[in-house]
């Protein structure tokens, strides 16, 4: 088991994970001397614990004076500084591209840096380096998407729990009284419908009074014939009407006409005043 330690003085302390496929292998870099340490080795500086989301675990920073460089990984394990966790995927981090799309990513977390890259190797360990804060920025999305994936988690559980439950008592019981409130109704329109009948047939049965020669010219059954206006003799329309009832309409304060009700040999129904009327003569016909 290799022997290292980080107490001296250098400007360049890096603890370097790297995945190809499912291996990760593990290097430290402390100055100018290189090891090759295991896991458990680092234990006072990094810890791994098994995640049933991130495949590859989550990687534990326990030390932030230390340069931490993650290779290889794309959201299969996570990075957990202060509390705080980054997935360890470059494409959920911000970039700063250097050539040809090759890009290195990094969060920086009270002074250490966490690198992230895809296949360019590019050391921000060194004080030459760029630098840009995203620790507040990503813990606040962090913390935003939990809240966000507990409300929806939330949410789809109420919704596959729900059960719909309606008392039907209440509305039988409704509609049961509404159906012996149309009942009654119908009934009572019925009763209604065989009164208006009757009425109907009473109203038909009632023949009003006519004047049948009282005061009137022309008898009930008599045929005449409609005349002109002007002078009274010629005929404004060749139909033979017979009275069927005559009878007094006022026209004026005390000035009253007679008025009869015809009907033609057609069935034709007319209401014309008596000075219009002359009585048919058959004989007169050529």
């Amino acid at each position: 088991m290799p022997i290292f330690s980080f107490s001296t003085t250098t400007n360049q302390k890096v603890i370097e994970f790297e995945k190809s496929g499912a291996v990760v292998s593990i290097n430290v870099t402390d100055g100018g001397d290189e090891f090759n340490p295991t896991l458990a080795d680092l234990s006072s500086y990094v810890t791994k614990t098994a995640d049933g989301y991130y495949t590859d675990g989550i990687y534990a920073i326990l030390d932030n004076s230390v340069s931490y460089i993650f290779k290889g990984f794309t959201a299969t394990a996570v990075a957990d500084i202060n509390g705080v966790q980054y997935e360890l995927n470059y494409d959920s981090l911000g970039a700063i591209e250097y050539s040809d799309a090759q890009k290195s990513f990094f969060v920086v977390a009270n002074g250490s840096r966490v690198s992230l890259y895809s296949q360019l190797y590019f050391d921000i360990a060194g004080g030459s380096s760029p630098t840009v804060d995203l620790y507040p920025v990503m813990t606040e999305i962090y913390n935003q998407r939990v809240v966000l994936e507990d409300f929806i988690t939330s949410a789809k559980n109420q919704i596959l729990a729900f059960t719909p439950t309606i008392d039907m008592t209440p509305i039988e019981a409704s509609l049961t009284t509404i159906k012996g409130y149309t009942d009654t109704l119908e009934a009572d329109l019925q009763t209604v419908k065989t009164g208006v009948g009757n009425i109907s047939s009473l109203v038909a049965d009632i023949s009003l009074n006519s004047l049948n020669g009282n005061g009137a010219e022309f008898l009930d059954g008599v045929q005449v014939q409609v005349v002109n206006s002007s002078d009274g003799t010629q005929l404004s329309r060749e139909a033979i009407y017979t009275v069927i009832r005559s009878y007094h309409s006022i026209y004026a304060d005390n000035a009253y006409i007679v008025v009869y009700d015809l009907e033609s040999l057609e069935g034709h129904k007319l209401s014309c005043p008596e000075s219009l009327l002359v009585k048919y003569n058959a004989s007169t016909l050529p």
